[in-house]
């Protein structure tokens, strides 16, 4: 899986690889001499864990439905009626595949 089918599949879990990456890169940086003090690098931590959530809702956000919008839903191989339907909520409409040829 790319990064980019990360973001959109999975994009609460982004926000985890994204915080992990970066303390990582901090882990590597020192590693390799980078004068960075311990609280720096507790600062630079707490700064990714707060925002990295918040970004990854932001993208998630991009990626969803209300519930309020949603017209028809799939559920255990039958569609039915979303919240916007004009029909009852959880109103059986079809069966997966099958659609009304006279519309």
């Amino acid at each position: 899986m790319n990064v980019k089918n990360l973001v959109r599949n999975e994009p609460v879990v982004s926000a985890a690889v994204i915080t992990g990456i970066v303390g990582a890169l901090l882990r590597l940086l020192i590693a390799f001499g980078i004068d960075i003090t311990g609280e720096q690098v507790e600062a630079i931590l707490d700064i990714v864990t707060l925002a990295a959530p918040v970004i990854g809702a932001l993208i998630a956000r991009r990626f969803v439905t209300r519930n309020s919008a949603v017209v028809e839903r799939v559920q255990d191989g039958h569609v039915l009626a979303g919240e916007a339907s004009e029909l009852p909520t959880n109103t059986h409409v079809r069966e997966i595949g099958e659609l009304d040829e006279s519309v």
